[in-house]
């Protein structure tokens, strides 16, 4: 980015990288208020219920709103939990990593910690690029991990290489994107990433139901993939 750029206030730089990549238009009208009307969500918050998970790791928080329900859900079935939060937040984004991740633009570190707090919630936050930041922190072992963050297959396979430290033997993690053709033809590298994991280690389920969107490539499907240690039995 040009030093020209980084003087414009954040709006302004928004707005032009908007202007000169258009099909960011569309992923923000299709994060916008009502993406959470996505039908498959209602797999993570039954894996909530189900599991009752004391520590939650979320990469990509973008504006706090799973984190939201999340932390909501928890609190109903067991009264507390520790939540902790990766993202770049709005002071790290910048419009090239914006078009590189097929990002979302979202709030401050402070805007999301707001939202976040209330009783019984033990709220992290970590700002900076996760390929860094999952690496430098130590966490005890999470009962759940949601993979929502950088798109690209280099950014998903770092988290994934990353949070597996964060595991017990029967942690789960969700991978939100897994996509079709068109989703990988837009720059999603979910799918190949969740593809190479080793079925023999681990279990990998594509869950349904999916959720479709109109894009100018075509129509785009995407699911879920739900990842857990494989347990041998005898």
């Amino acid at each position: 980015m040009s030093e020209r750029m980084k003087r414009l206030p954040r709006r302004v730089r928004l707005a032009v990288s908007l202007l000169l990549h258009p099909a960011m238009i569309l992923r923000r009208l299709r994060h916008g208020p009502v993406y959470h009307r996505a039908l498959r969500y209602t797999n993570l918050w039954r894996e909530v219920r189900i599991l009752k998970p004391r520590r939650i790791v979320e990469i990509g928080v973008w504006r706090g709103i799973t984190a939201s329900r999340l932390i909501e859900e928890v609190l109903n079935v067991r009264g507390e939990v520790e939540y902790w939060g990766f993202d770049l937040f709005a002071e790290g984004m910048t419009p090239d990593i914006f078009a590189r991740e097929s990002a979302i633009q979202p709030l401050s570190s402070r805007e999301v910690l707001a939202r976040l707090e209330r009783p019984g919630a033990n709220i992290h936050l970590v700002a900076g690029d996760t390929k860094i930041t999952l690496a430098e922190t130590d966490i005890p072992p999470a009962d759940l991990i949601f993979i929502d963050g950088g798109h690209s297959y280099e950014t998903v396979a770092a988290d994934w290489a990353n949070v597996q430290r964060f595991l017990h033997p029967y942690s789960v993690v969700y991978f939100d994107d897994y996509t079709n053709e068109v989703g990988e033809r837009r720059g999603y590298g979910i799918r190949r990433l969740v593809d190479s994991i080793d079925r023999s280690k681990w279990e990998v389920q594509l869950l349904e139901p999916l959720d479709r969107y109109r894009m100018p490539e075509g129509l785009q499907e995407t699911r879920f993939a739900r990842v857990s240690r494989r347990h041998v039995s005898g």
